[in-house]
């Protein structure tokens, strides 16, 4: 009788696990089609599954579909972020359905990602309309990396490792690379 118990009870808690990881794949796949959500006073930047990067569902950046010096697509992700540090918290939600408090985003850092280089872009949005950079950071050999940002009100510097940085210039260009 105890051995039937047990034989029951094993069979239940498998069961009971294969439908909840069901329910957990299907929520996921549902209608989750983004990865990351970042707030701003234009809406919501999102990050797709495809390497695009969106606002309030049209696209700034298209993912795998922009093309790198050897032909190869390049997927976007986000790097780094300056939070306005004064704004509401926003609740957003994350790939997988997963709900959090943000606040809003200034500027974003934006790498992009193929087999061959890696480029790096910024998307402002501190002025009346987004704006975009131009690629900067051809990395070659992959030496150079992501560091950080030293954000300012005019002038920002993007370090990457190996001791390069970058100057961004708010809503009109980057210069560099110059080495320290």
């Amino acid at each position: 009788m105890k051995l039937i118990r047990i034989f029951i009870f094993i069979l239940a808690s498998s069961l009971a696990h294969i439908g909840f990881a069901e329910d957990a794949k299907n929520s996921t796949a549902k209608d989750n089609s983004f990865r990351d959500v970042y707030p701003s006073k234009f809406g919501m930047i999102q990050r797709t599954d495809d390497g695009s990067v969106t606002l309030n569902g049209k696209i700034l950046l298209q993912g795998n579909s922009e093309k790198d010096d050897f032909g190869t697509t390049i997927d976007y992700s986000v790097m780094d972020f300056q939070v306005n540090k004064n704004s509401p918290a926003v609740e957003t939600q994350s790939h997988g359905g997963r709900k959090y408090f943000g606040r809003q985003v200034y500027r974003l850092v934006l790498v992009g990602r193929s087999q061959n280089p890696v480029f790096y872009r910024v998307v402002d949005l501190t002025g009346k309309e987004p704006f975009i950079s131009e690629r900067f950071g051809k990395n070659d050999h992959w030496a150079n990396g992501y560091k950080n940002t030293e954000w300012g009100k005019n002038k920002s510097y993007i370090n990457l490792t190996g001791e390069i940085t970058y100057l961004y210039t708010t809503y009109k260009d980057v210069q560099g690379p110059f080495a320290y």
